[in-house]
């Protein structure tokens, strides 16, 4: 049997859904049809048995109510791959995308949808080629996924067919086409890159309010990204004058209003849900030493944070020597805490001071933004975090953003979708754009 370099997709039928009544005591907030997942499972292991593939990732897709949450979503396919990792042949890294569906189908509605997905694949996989096993009761998804993976891997993506004894493989011939400049803008969104979606947006001959909304929101990005937060908010404020109202503009006008509250118990926890935020967004771009950089300075402000508000005496003022390393700050709060000036918070220490958070903490201070001159190994820190290499880099992602949630539940509050709320609404803003033809290209 001929050896092949691919890495196979394959689209899975149930969808995911939310269950509509609030799920009681061991019940998930999310359903499937398991039967269907087992039963598409064994025709699976008969394809990969007959792909005989040197590469041995697979990549599995579902699709999901579009109202489910982007944690929501983490969590979700954190399941999935531990189900198809008990039904598949073993030896296989299975890796779970989630396709959320509009309220109304359409092919362009996945199209959309799909380009968001591939991007981080592109820059992951920059040479290898892709395999999607082309299923009957596909439809839609199977178009969209054929279309922008021709498009997204010109003359690697390979269209496979399985009659139930045999597998084909068809090559596919592409010519590779120019960008255009809304595909490369969204590209830019999609990777949160706001500094160079600015600069293509100023290369635009437009004076149409989508235009100048979008310019805002960038700026309002920018800025927000380096902490600016009173110049970013007056930012939004102009997007806010030119457009109606929409839920992502009100949530992130919020935001901005406890970032700069006068109540200052208010305005640090924001800050802390700020830079978390922030860190998801450089996870996502694997952008690690932006990471480490934020990581850093949030656990410093979560323990400062502990020791300002965590008092069980709220009109005893505790004296805050400065300290000259992090251990010395942890030694302060061990003592506070001992003698009970300090309580509550217990989930948030105890993170904070693990070993999984010192292994990446480690990691920062042998690298050049820590004390050291040497590069970051990405799959060194997330193992290092994990605590085992007996895993993946997502799925080592996937715990940490797992115990942030936590950490953040302690104190009472939750990340949220907002940078990735900002950016879909971005996205339409363009295609308005594109509809009303109000852009012309610098030549």
């Amino acid at each position: 049997m001929e050896t092949i370099s691919l890495i196979p997709h394959y689209i899975f039928h149930p969808h995911i859904s939310l269950n509509q009544n609030k799920p009681k005591k061991g019940q998930s907030f999310f359903r499937y049809d398991m039967d269907e997942v087992i039963q598409q499972c064994n025709e699976l292991n008969e394809i990969l048995l007959s792909l005989n593939s040197v590469n041995r990732e697979l990549y599995c897709w579902f699709t999901c109510d579009h109202h489910i949450t982007q944690r929501q979503v983490s969590v979700i396919e954190g399941h999935l791959e531990k189900v198809l990792e008990n039904k598949l042949r073993e030896g296989w890294e299975i890796h779970v995308i989630l396709i959320p569906l509009a309220s109304r189908l359409s092919l362009e509605s996945y199209l959309a949808q799909i380009e968001r997905l591939f991007i981080p694949l592109r820059k992951k996989y920059p040479t290898e080629s892709f395999g999607q096993i082309v299923g009957q009761r596909n439809g839609l998804i199977s178009q969209a996924l054929l279309l922008k993976g021709l498009r997204q891997f010109p003359n690697r993506y390979v269209s496979l067919y399985w009659d139930s004894q045999q597998l084909t493989h068809i090559n596919n011939e592409t010519t590779v086409s120019p960008k255009t400049w809304p595909s490369l803008f969204k590209e830019f969104i999609h990777d949160y890159d706001y500094y160079g979606a600015l600069e293509l947006l100023t290369d635009m001959k437009s004076h149409s309010t989508e235009y100048q909304v979008i310019e805002a929101l960038l700026r309002t990005q920018l800025t927000r990204m380096n902490f600016a937060f009173d110049e970013a908010a007056q930012y939004l404020k102009n997007a806010m004058t030119l457009v109606n109202t929409h839920e992502s503009l009100v949530e992130t006008e919020g935001i901005f209003s406890r970032l700069l509250s006068e109540e200052t118990k208010q305005k640090e926890l924001e800050r802390i849900v700020e830079l978390f935020r922030q860190i998801e967004v450089y996870i996502q771009t694997d952008d690690v030493p932006s990471f480490l950089v934020r990581f850093y300075r949030a656990r410093e402000a979560v323990l400062f944070y502990l020791l300002q508000f965590g008092k069980t005496d709220a009109d005893n003022d505790l004296h805050f020597a400065k300290k000259s390393s992090i251990y010395q700050l942890f030694e302060q709060l061990e003592e506070l805490y001992d003698s009970w000036e300090i309580d509550g918070y217990y989930g948030a220490y105890f993170f904070l001071k693990s070993k999984n958070v010192a292994g990446i903490l480690e990691a920062r201070n042998k690298s050049f933004i820590g004390h050291s001159r040497m590069s970051i190994n990405q799959k060194d820190l997330w193992y290092a975090f994990a605590g085992t290499t007996n895993t993946t880099i997502a799925k080592a992602k996937r715990r940490f953003q797992m115990d942030v949630d936590l950490l953040l539940r302690d104190l009472g509050v939750q990340v949220d979708d907002n940078f990735y709320s900002i950016n879909q609404f971005l996205l339409q803003m363009v295609d308005r754009m594109r509809t009303e033809g109000d852009y012309v290209e610098k030549g």
